[in-house]
């Protein structure tokens, strides 16, 4: 994507370097930039469009903690297992093949809850919401050809 259309938020332009990494995205509002290391690890954030290269946020082990009002938790894998934000709080399992298969998004009292599925070679293959009992409905299929 290069250019986001949005009635509320204007225009989004977003800029990548040759190997297709997000190095910058800027609207009317604001200029979030990014750096990253030869081995594609997330180096620095910035925000601002007076921001100067190495003075924003270092990233610690390649895991944002903090971004526009959100905050985020890792388990020991680097996965994300919590996301935090005044809109509510989302959790995050994942199965030993460091796949998703579960997220809990947490509005005041609501609680949602959706299920994922994979086949034998990793791709998934279903999305589902999970009622109470944690019995899957509402099912999302996807198709793979190859």
């Amino acid at each position: 994507m290069l250019k986001k259309r949005h009635s509320r938020q204007g225009v989004t332009d977003y800029f990548y370097d040759t190997t297709g990494r997000i190095t910058a995205c800027r609207n009317e509002a604001y200029l979030d930039s990014w750096q990253y290391d030869a081995a594609a690890n997330l180096l620095d954030r910035r925000q601002g469009e007076t921001a100067q290269a190495g003075a924003g946020s270092v990233v610690p082990f390649n895991r944002i903690t903090s971004y526009r009002g959100l905050h985020y938790r890792y388990d020991e894998y680097g996965r994300v297992v919590e996301k935090r934000g005044r809109n509510g709080t989302q959790h995050y399992r994942w199965d030993a093949e460091h796949r998703l298969t579960e997220v809990a998004v947490i509005r005041g009292s609501t609680v949602r809850r959706y299920g994922y599925v994979y086949d034998a070679p990793g791709r998934r293959v279903e999305k589902h919401e999970l009622d109470a009992e944690g019995k899957p409905y509402n099912r999302t299929t996807f198709l793979w050809d190859g």
